[in-house]
């Protein structure tokens, strides 16, 4: 997969960023106080999941936009250069 580090159309990243501090943010916060109550319920789950996949397929989007990039090499490379310690893909 190769790297692009060129500027995405600004109308992309901008519908990026507001589903990042729309709904992304607000979401993750409501799981992780919820998960910290230790009362998830299996919609949680699921429907923080289907958040966090959209984010990922929009990513992709943009990304295919500049250079030829498929989902599985993304996520792996994405993980490679943020993993938290103890997390598996």
């Amino acid at each position: 997969m190769d790297i692009y580090n060129g500027k995405s159309e600004e109308k992309d990243a901008e519908y990026l960023l507001r589903y990042i501090n729309d709904v992304l943010i607000p979401s993750s916060q409501e799981f992780f106080s919820l998960l910290d109550e230790n009362k998830v319920a299996l919609h949680h789950a699921f429907s923080f999941n289907a958040i966090l996949a959209h984010a990922i397929d929009y990513m992709v989007f943009i990304s295919n936009k500049m250079t030829s990039v498929n989902r599985k090499d993304f996520i792996h490379k994405f993980d490679e250069k943020y993993y938290v310690d103890g997390c598996a893909i």
